[in-house]
């Protein structure tokens, strides 16, 4: 946790917004701020063993998947091989994702690996009317809480291992395009996404090219040891 520039304790400094006037000081309570041109941001802290530590701001962007993310989805029952869930992460719009099932809903499960902010996900249709998604709604978990579903004797599911929070309901999916349609006004935080496609155009399966996502890793701070050479604030 940082202190804050305009108090003394626990570490005297010189570093306040009188000293340093137009260098984002006066409203910047206990955040991160480089008042001084050092290499990055960086504030003082309320160890009182330990002066200051650099901070980690993350960029917002679209992020760069990796195939490697998909984990679980809706199965293919005839054509298991072809047209998976991990086409919606390649990059490539002259693939998509078939998932041939009797169910009238479809999911697909991302594990990002690390914990993510998003503000945003977009999607792109295969470009018709029979099989464009119309409804899909978008949900989070921070955790798994076990390492795979509980299952009946028939094999069913009973138990879903993650604790779904709901981020994001949409109803007004284009069709007759694959142009990327985005969608945002929500804030979550999680490691495991998942996206539920409850409705199509037509009264078929949904043929979806790509699903991306906005946002940025969440925010941790970085505490390299000091050396003669850092920059010390004093």
């Amino acid at each position: 946790m940082c202190q804050r520039w305009d108090s003394q304790t626990p570490h005297g400094h010189t570093r306040t917004p009188a000293n340093y006037p137009s260098s984002g000081l006066e409203h910047a309570q206990n955040y991160c701020r480089n008042p001084d041109n050092a290499t990055r941001i960086w504030c003082f802290t309320m160890d009182p063993m330990k002066r200051w530590e650099w901070c980690d701001v993350p960029v917002c962007g679209w992020l760069e998947r990796s195939p490697d993310w998909l984990i679980e989805a809706t199965p293919n029952n005839r054509y298991p091989g072809c047209h998976g869930p991990d086409k919606v992460l390649d990059d490539n719009y002259t693939t998509y994702w078939n998932p041939i099932s009797e169910q009238r809903s479809w999911y697909i499960i991302f594990d990002f690996a690390v914990t993510y902010n998003l503000s945003k996900i977009g999607v792109s249709n295969y470009g018709d009317t029979s099989h464009d998604i119309s409804t899909f709604h978008f949900q989070t978990s921070e955790k798994r809480k076990t390492e795979t579903r509980e299952t009946n004797k028939t094999g069913e599911s009973v138990a879903d291992p993650y604790d779904w929070e709901d981020v994001l309901m949409v109803t007004d999916v284009v069709a007759r395009t694959c142009k990327l349609q985005e969608f945002g006004g929500f804030s979550a935080t999680g490691r495991f996404w998942k996206l539920n496609i409850t409705k199509t155009h037509g009264a078929w399966q949904p043929w979806l090219r790509e699903v991306t996502f906005f946002g940025a890793r969440a925010q941790h701070v970085n505490d390299p040891e000091p050396t003669a050479e850092s920059h010390l604030p004093k």
